[in-house]
């Protein structure tokens, strides 16, 4: 018996050393990886960071975060938010769980000055997160429910609330293998006015299914550089609006100048479709009459439903050679 309690007190010293050594270590890493942000111009403030779980948990929160990027990109942005939690179980430190309560603030600027800040509240995120043995972040798992956005200065952004959101980032060789979807997502009134007396004020639901070519991890330096050059490949995208319902693929490719590719669009009825956009001044007269000529040509797929491809270039989404939206 005395040898067995010996061992058992062994075996809790080594664990409480272990565990000692895993919050350190939780603390130094939360702190080297602020110090390395700080290091590429972003100022990181907060008023506290705290750290305990024991014996089961790693377990850490820090409060009133507050980031904000460089000054000199071309679309500055800060982010200011109540409390982020992170925890571990204390056997398995490389699967994260986080979540965030409370409100968020977000100011961002524009290339050409004009500036949104806005709080959204509530900003109620969870997400799992899991790191390779590298230490690098691998692959990401995230949900936001219900949140709303009330401007401070400044017009509101395009998206002022939606239901539902979930998405799920997981390497696949090389590349990153991204899923998500979205419910009821409701749309600024100011936002696309033109498309949404077509199609209504909110979005019904959208789904991406996609691959990220090159991107191998989640490591913050990895994706500045990807995104100087990256390429998307859409395999499968949904989108319900009003009575139409849209789906396809499509392929992106990033630069530091924008963004160009293509969006191919399967529609049930495109003449319907075009009318509704020459209605709501979208299409001139005599650009629908081009239109309906040009895809009265366009095969119809076992589905019944026709092609349609989108453009995107110079930051332009363009249909039939008329500019729709501006990225």
């Amino acid at each position: 018996m005395k040898k067995l309690i010996i061992t058992l007190m062994g075996i809790f010293m080594l664990f409480s050393f272990y565990w000692a050594y895993g919050r350190t270590s939780l603390v130094d890493g939360i702190v080297e990886e602020i110090k390395a942000q700080e290091s590429a111009g972003y100022v990181i403030d907060h008023k506290g960071l705290s750290a305990g779980g024991y014996p089961l948990k790693f377990r850490s929160q820090l409060h009133d975060l507050t980031i904000t990027s460089p000054r000199q990109i071309q679309r500055p942005w800060s982010l200011r938010s109540d409390i982020f939690r992170l925890q571990a179980s204390s056997v398995n430190p490389l699967r994260w769980d986080i979540d965030h309560s409370g409100n968020s603030r977000i100011d961002m600027r524009s290339a050409k000055g004009a500036r949104w800040l806005f709080d959204v509240r509530p900003f109620n995120l969870t997400a799992k997160l899991k790191i390779g043995v590298s230490g690098k972040p691998k692959a990401l798992s995230a949900s936001l429910r219900r949140p709303q956005i009330h401007a401070v200065i400044g017009t509101l952004p395009p998206i002022v609330g939606f239901e539902r959101a979930d998405i799920s980032l997981n390497p696949k060789g090389d590349d990153m293998h991204i899923e998500g979807d979205i419910e009821k997502l409701f749309l600024n009134r100011k936002a696309a006015e033109k498309l949404q007396t077509v199609f209504g004020p909110f979005i019904e639901s959208a789904a991406v299914d996609m691959s990220a070519h090159g991107l191998s991890n989640l490591d913050i330096e990895t994706i500045a550089a990807w995104r100087e050059g990256g390429k998307i490949k859409g395999h499968h995208w949904e989108l319900v609006w009003g009575q139409a319902k849209f789906l396809g693929e499509f392929e992106l490719t990033l630069s530091s100048t924008g963004t160009d590719g293509f969006i191919r669009a399967e529609v049930d009825d495109i003449s319907y479709l075009i009318g509704q956009l020459q209605q709501a001044d979208i299409l001139s007269s005599s650009q629908a009459t081009t239109a309906r000529l040009a895809t009265g040509l366009l095969p119809v797929n076992a589905a019944g439903r026709q092609e349609l491809t989108l453009n995107i270039r110079g930051g332009y989404i363009t249909l039939f050679g008329q500019s729709l939206y501006k990225l």
